[in-house]
């Protein structure tokens, strides 16, 4: 994986997390919670290579991509590369990004309604780039889940996705 990858909790992962359920071993386990749509892969080694258990990019490497092959992190880059192909985009210029946030406007209009404006100022607000609007839906995911509704939470994951 890139050094500058983004890792975010996937909708099973997010589950496995909140069961508190004995799947993964506690190693795993701690990662999975500490894997949150904002640290690239280096600054997640510079934190962790504090931890007895993941002093060596390897090892932290080979925990990673146990989870990803679990299903419980992806890429959340991955995200915004199928928008990006779908729309034709392979770099994005801002008046591209601009057409992706709209994109993910309406989606998220259409999903939440009235309580669309919470999670589109996020949107709004990020920057003008993939990595920006991935963490900007990140967030609405999680202020939906949390404070507006877990189904239309799935809902808005499953279409943003």
């Amino acid at each position: 994986m890139d050094p500058k990858t983004i890792l975010r909790k996937t909708t099973l992962g997010q589950e496995i997390i909140k069961s508190r359920k004995n799947e993964l071993d506690q190693k795993l386990r701690k990662l999975l919670i500490f894997v949150n749509g904002t640290l690239n892969l280096d600054e997640m080694h510079q934190t962790l290579s504090k931890m007895s258990s993941y002093e060596s990019r390897e090892v932290l490497m080979g925990s990673l991509n146990e989870l990803k092959e679990l299903g419980y992190i992806t890429d959340a880059n991955e995200r915004i590369t199928k928008i990006s192909a779908e729309y034709g985009l392979s770099k994005w210029s801002d008046e591209q990004a601009l057409e992706v946030k709209n994109k993910l406007v309406l989606v998220v209009t259409e999903v939440l309604g009235k309580d669309a404006h919470k999670v589109i100022k996020n949107i709004d607000n990020a920057p003008n780039t993939k990595e920006g609007i991935v963490i900007a839906v990140d967030k609405g995911e999680k202020l939906v889940r949390l404070f507006i509704d877990k189904d239309k939470a799935e809902i808005l994951s499953k279409q943003c996705h």
